[in-house]
């Protein structure tokens, strides 16, 4: 470590001068010196798990279209496989680059099955399986896991409360669909609306301040 004899202090640093008197340092400068330590390259093992992932969804869907072409030409069963490869792909990927922040991934995953579901839903031939199961049992799923990750990681109310309030939000889509008859399986959406309804109730009854807040800052009220 470099030493000003003037001042009487050691200094943390690599120049030459004191930066007090500006005397001349006498010592050795030493890796303690540094003032800034060297960060080591760490090699992103994520980014090349995602594309090795890409590169096998880019392989799968060349196979069964080669496949596909070669064994039966006369059916487009190929189509389908790229789709649901492309919807793997659109899942994972979103899941990686939202990774570090899980309630906001856990919203857009929901909203990716959302619409995922009712275009597969009336992609094969509409049969209601999307409105019906998907979609109130993907809410429910939601506010269960929006849950548990505010107690686990010990949350303040500003790091969920507006997370919270897009699953209650939510709430509206079964309620809708009831109402315009596209649901013929209620039990699933009741379920969904109640606890969406629950959670918004509860909410402005304990946290009334933190979500005028939150819409205080998100919408400038």
């Amino acid at each position: 470590m470099l030493y000003c004899e003037k001042c009487n202090v050691k200094i943390r640093t690599n120049h030459k001068y004191c930066p007090l008197c500006q005397s001349p340092l006498i010592g050795e400068i030493g890796e303690d010196s540094k003032l800034f330590p060297e960060l080591e390259e760490k090699t992103h093992a994520s980014k090349l798990m995602l594309r090795i992932f890409n590169f096998l969804c880019v392989a799968i869907i060349i196979i069964s279209l080669m496949v596909n072409w070669l064994i039966t030409p006369g059916k487009q069963w190929s189509i389908w496989i790229g789709a649901g490869v492309l919807c793997v792909w659109i899942f994972l990927t979103v899941g990686v680059y939202k990774r570090k922040n899980l309630m906001k991934n856990a919203m857009w995953q929901l909203f990716l099955i959302t619409v995922g579901t009712v275009i597969w839903d009336a992609a094969i031939g509409w049969s209601g399986w999307s409105v019906n199961y998907v979609i109130p049992i993907a809410g429910l799923v939601t506010i269960i896991i929006l849950i548990v990750i505010a107690m686990v990681y010990h949350l303040a109310s500003p790091e969920y409360m507006i997370y919270f309030l897009m699953n209650c939000l939510y709430g509206i889509i079964p309620f809708i669909l009831l109402l315009t008859g596209c649901i013929t399986v209620k039990l699933p959406a009741l379920l969904c609306i109640c606890c969406c309804a629950l959670l918004f109730s509860a909410l402005i009854i304990f946290q009334g301040r933190a979500v005028y807040s939150e819409l205080q800052k998100k919408f400038h009220l």
